[in-house]
């Protein structure tokens, strides 16, 4: 009984820490945001829910097993959700908020299998979440990094959509429908415009960071024990 209440306190502290957090940083931009697409603002949404939960991850006492780690990521899927629907621009955009959501656990739990493994080529595991943080920064900007070089090449189909489907930006696009390749800004600074490419079905691209999480969480423990 004990162990349940300090896992509801645990998960209760951190959710609320995780939601105010969230909420300040989205009103202090909120000036930057205005003329964006309903999309184009869940997805900032998502992002922010996302890196402040890796910033308030406890990682000096971190979850234990792989059922506190689901339980992690449902209460993100929560926490985006909640705060989509309370949000005065998402009100009405139940079914959008839904899908967002799913693709928070996904991504989330996806994150988690990464930081799992890492973590166990190094003695501090903080070290691994900073990289993988870095690394997710990093992979979600790709579209703008590669830019220039696609401008500059005459790229195939094949590795236009190789670049853009490794950035979880371009996932999240999927699951809202949101072509955001063909945005005004993007239009303007990259070459995508004139390219021929597809976005990745959201369901298979779900399913693949699933089992790519499961799998990772799998070796993670089964390397642990060796």
């Amino acid at each position: 009984m004990r162990d349940l209440r300090n896992a509801a306190k645990f998960y209760l502290y951190h959710g609320l820490a995780i939601i105010i957090t969230t909420m300040i940083i989205l009103s202090l931009i909120a000036p930057l945001t205005i003329s964006l697409t309903v999309q184009a603002n869940m997805i900032i949404v998502i992002s922010i829910v996302l890196l402040t939960a890796f910033l308030i991850y406890p990682f000096e006492r971190p979850p234990t097993n792989m059922l506190d780690d689901f339980l992690w990521c449902l209460m993100l899927t929560l926490i985006a959700f909640i705060t989509l629907h309370f949000s005065t621009n998402f009100q009405h955009q139940t079914y959008l908020n839904l899908k967002a959501s799913a693709g928070v656990f996904s991504f989330a739990l996806f994150l988690h299998g990464a930081n799992r493994f890492i973590g166990r080529f190094y003695v501090d595991s903080r070290h691994a979440s900073l990289l993988v943080i870095f690394f997710s920064v990093f992979i979600s900007a790709i579209p703008v990094w590669t830019a220039p070089w696609f401008d500059s090449t005459n790229p195939t189909q094949a590795s236009i959509q190789l670049v853009l489907w490794s950035s979880p930006m371009t996932y999240f696009a999927s699951l809202l429908d949101y072509d955001y390749l063909h945005s005004q800004w993007f239009y303007q600074h990259t070459p995508y415009g004139m390219y021929r490419f597809n976005y990745p079905d959201p369901r298979y691209a779900s399913i693949g960071l699933i089992c790519s999480a499961s799998v990772l969480l799998f070796f993670s423990r089964l390397y642990s024990h060796e």
